[in-house]
């Protein structure tokens, strides 16, 4: 799986739903994702694997509140 990928990425929480534009970039099992300026995703990098059929992200990126 390499790539670029852009789509709506959506949360949903008990009190609504944010979307915001998002372009994902894989390549050699490390990602990036960019999210939009207003952080709705947020982004981020670090490393991703592929198994039983589901993308398991780990984020490298320490968030502060």
């Amino acid at each position: 799986m390499v790539g670029t990928y852009t789509g709506t990425f959506t949360v949903t929480y008990s009190s609504g739903e944010q979307s915001g534009d998002v372009t994902l970039k894989l390549q050699e099992g490390r990602y990036t994702c960019i999210g939009n300026p207003d952080r709705i995703p947020a982004g981020g990098r670090g490393t991703y694997t592929v198994e039983e059929g589901k993308m398991i992200f780990v984020d490298e990126n320490v968030w502060t509140a």
